[in-house]
């Protein structure tokens, strides 16, 4: 009986422990449920610690005082402009003004760090970074100094006035107050343009040499007299030359509008600080200006009475020095503000390509402008004649014919001498001679004169010389500036020799 009792026992024990193992567990898992609910609610409601601490609306200040380390200011506001206290006639930047007061305008704290702090000095709050004062108009006001950045990054600590709290703020607000002088200067206006309103170019450099050009539609330089090529350029040449429409457009679009990095002093009292005294490069340009009577001349209809005249105006920019950054000093007209400018602009606006503006048709004329051609190739002379005549058509309307002659003999075949005309006019010139190149005591081999019915040239004189091997020089009127291609001229050379009017109506 005995060893049956404690084999019960034995059983009772063990049935016993397994109770309190399953009612621990039990008892576990309720416990983790009640703190995965504690978890799971504090995951979705994260608490608000933002702490506004001011709130007025930018129109409500008459005055703000900042000073960042290496600026400090007070600017006074009229509702309408800033002024500087100190020095009322410096140009105040209202836009950069007005950005520095929003940033502290209904500020908010992200957090409040402390309500009573020990030291400020253990948050850079006893040499402060930045403090700002607002002056509102009810003669109340908002101070505000922001200590040391956090180690994160993420912002300041900052302290109110008035409030013994240590905050942080966001660093958005440090950032707007962390300018230098030149970044709340107001820069001066800038002419900006169409390339059509431009008249004229001039460039003085002694880096980048002379440029200058100008447009007229009655351009005498132009010997097609059809007005195809109004632009004339005077320098860098010896003699004016005819300009390439085209191209200059082109040129013209670096000149639409000009920037300056900033400025480095808003009425300079000594220019010669800046190279500015006597300046290294001078651009000048001639423009219409844009008014409200030509954007409405614009708009009228072909049935207008008068187009709207306009006065020419000029705008004039001087380089000066260039400083240890590598910017160019430089003001405009007749301002003492001297601004810097980068050297990838200075260079788009002085380094021009001269060569690539010039028209590459020294001898085009159109056929109506011009009565003969007098040629002499070695020593062989050539004459062709164009007669022009006015006839009547079947419905009684006057029109204009010419007739072509060559050596004497009528051309009857007016597409064969059309096309010999364009081979005369139609070369080109391929580069520039050196400008100490001289053609002194060297004969022409072949001499084309036009002669013109109209302009203030009536004769062109077309002549070449020889220059190397794979060049010929080509002299205007008297003065070689340009270079053809040998082998070009070599084949003019030998339509003058070829054609034939007689044969040509033949075929």
């Amino acid at each position: 009986m005995a060893k049956k009792s404690k084999k019960k026992n034995t059983i009772t024990i063990v049935l016993l422990l397994l109770l309190v193992v399953t009612m621990g567990a039990a008892y576990f898992l309720l416990v983790n449920k009640d703190d995965s609910d504690d978890t799971s609610d504090t995951d979705t409601e994260t608490e608000d610690t933002s702490v506004e601490l001011s709130a007025y609306e930018t129109d409500q200040v008459s005055s703000l005082t900042f000073d960042n380390g290496t600026l400090a200011m007070t600017l006074l506001y009229d509702g309408e402009n800033w002024t500087d206290e100190a020095d009322p006639d410096f140009p105040v930047y209202k836009a950069k003004a007005n950005t520095m007061v929003k940033a502290v305008a209904n500020l908010t704290a992200t957090q409040q760090v402390t309500d009573a702090p020990e030291d400020i000095a253990e948050y850079g709050l006893d040499n402060p970074a930045l403090t700002v004062q607002i002056g509102l108009n009810d003669g109340t006001s908002f101070g505000l100094k922001l200590g040391d950045k956090l180690v994160t990054d993420e912002g300041y600590y900052a302290m109110a006035e008035g409030d013994p709290a240590v905050y942080v703020v966001a660093k958005s607000v440090y950032n707007s107050f962390n300018i230098e002088l030149s970044d709340l200067t107001q820069q001066e206006e800038t002419p900006s343009f169409t390339t059509d309103q431009i008249l004229a170019l001039k460039i003085e450099s002694e880096e980048y040499g002379n440029f200058e050009i100008l447009y007229d539609t009655e351009n005498e330089y132009d010997y097609s007299e059809n007005g195809m090529y109004p632009w004339t350029i005077f320098q860098p040449y010896k003699v004016p030359v005819s300009g390439d429409s085209t191209n200059i457009t082109t040129l013209l679009e670096n000149y639409t509008s000009f920037s300056f990095s900033e400025c480095v002093n808003y009425n300079a009292q000594d220019l010669s600080v800046y190279g500015l005294e006597e300046p290294s490069a001078v651009l000048t340009m001639t423009y219409i200006p844009e008014t409200e009577e030509t954007e409405e001349s614009e708009e009228e209809t072909e049935d207008a009475a008068e187009e709207v005249e306009v006065d020419p105006e000029v705008y004039t920019l001087y380089f000066g020095d260039v400083n240890e950054s590598g910017y160019c000093y430089v003001r405009q007209n007749d301002s003492n503000a001297v601004y810097t400018m980068s050297q990838s602009n200075v260079e788009t606006l002085l380094e021009v390509d001269a060569f690539a503006q010039v028209n590459i048709l020294p001898a085009l004329l159109y056929i109506t402008a011009c009565d003969s051609i007098e040629i002499e190739l070695e020593g062989e002379k050539y004459e062709a004649v164009i007669e022009h005549i006015t006839v009547t058509d079947e419905d009684g309307e006057e029109e204009e014919e010419e007739v072509f002659y060559f050596q004497g003999i009528e051309a009857t075949d007016e597409t064969a001498f059309r096309t010999f005309y364009q081979q005369l006019i139609g070369f080109t010139i391929e580069t520039e001679l050196p400008e100490d190149w001289s053609d002194e005591g060297l004969n022409p081999f072949l001499t084309m004169v036009f002669h013109k019915n109209t302009g203030k040239y009536r004769e062109v004189t077309i002549e070449f010389l020889p220059y190397n091997d794979n060049f010929y020089a080509v002299r205007v009127n008297g003065t070689a500036t340009f270079a053809a291609d040998a082998r070009d001229i070599n084949s003019l050379k030998e339509v003058i020799r070829t054609y034939n009017p007689a044969e040509a109506e033949e075929e």
